[in-house]
């Protein structure tokens, strides 16, 4: 192998691994940035290493192909709403927070089965469940703990049970 195809390689090499994991760095720096906001520089060099262990990790499962997803842009068509699922919910969990602490009802929280359309195994069937995981548990209250795909339902926990029949509007409303 000569050094013509040496260069080949190691170009092929930065293009298919180096540049996804300095954009899976950057990415994961500032998400912790956005999280932490700080710039005291024990705590910048914490993120930064927590970034590239996240980077690196990401980068392995991405070219190893260890978890296929596609996420379609229908699935997105609805993320807008969540800041307002989010602070919608902080309210909810911090009334049932502020009786507790008060002593008038303890807060329970409870599983809740959610009826949920699981549509397969290939790559776009994975990112629609991705996109629905995220936004149900990107808010305060509930959490998806998983799916059940032979009786259709995804497994959730909230902090403050609401009806179920809310529970799955809201999933609906995700999709």
């Amino acid at each position: 192998m000569g050094n013509v195809e040496r260069r080949l390689l190691r170009k092929e090499a930065v293009t298919r691994h180096v540049k996804p994991l300095l954009l899976w760095w950057a990415g994961c720096f500032l998400l912790w940035f956005a999280l932490v906001a700080t710039t005291d520089g024990v705590e910048l060099a914490a993120g930064a290493a927590a970034a590239l262990i996240a980077a690196v990790a990401a980068e392995v499962v991405r070219s190893q192909r260890l978890a296929e997803h596609r996420v379609p842009p229908d699935a997105l068509h609805r993320l807008w709403r969540l800041p307002w699922l989010v602070l919608v919910d902080t309210v909810t969990v911090t009334r049932a927070l502020w009786r507790d602490l008060r002593g008038a009802s303890a807060m329970r929280g409870a599983f809740r089965a959610v009826p949920y359309r699981v549509e397969g195994e290939d790559p776009v069937a994975a990112g629609r469940r991705a996109v629905v995981t995220a936004r149900v548990s990107l808010t305060p209250n509930t959490y998806v703990v998983g799916f059940d795909e032979d009786e259709g339902l995804m497994l959730v926990h909230q902090l403050v049970p609401s009806p179920r029949a809310s529970t799955a509007r809201d999933v609906d409303r995700a999709l």
